[in-house]
């Protein structure tokens, strides 16, 4: 795969799922705390607890692909 431009780009949409399922590491079709935490850019960032509980729709304390995916498409 080439190099994706941006993180929300229009450019960039074929490389989401791609993004997605890279931090995906339990393979669960959601990102948890840990696989964000995985990233070391996040690892000392306070506000990352904060966003996944914004974009946490179902209270389970993971992202899902898809229903965050449609939110920015």
């Amino acid at each position: 795969m080439g190099v994706c431009p941006g993180l929300f780009s229009a450019a960039d949409e074929s490389c989401r799922p791609w993004r997605f399922r890279k931090l995906d590491l339990d393979k669960s079709g959601s990102l948890s705390v840990d696989e964000f935490m995985s990233l070391p850019e996040l690892q000392q960032n306070p506000l990352v607890r904060r966003v996944i509980d914004i974009f946490d729709s179902d209270g389970n304390g993971e992202v899902d692909f898809i229903g965050k995916y449609k939110q920015f498409t």
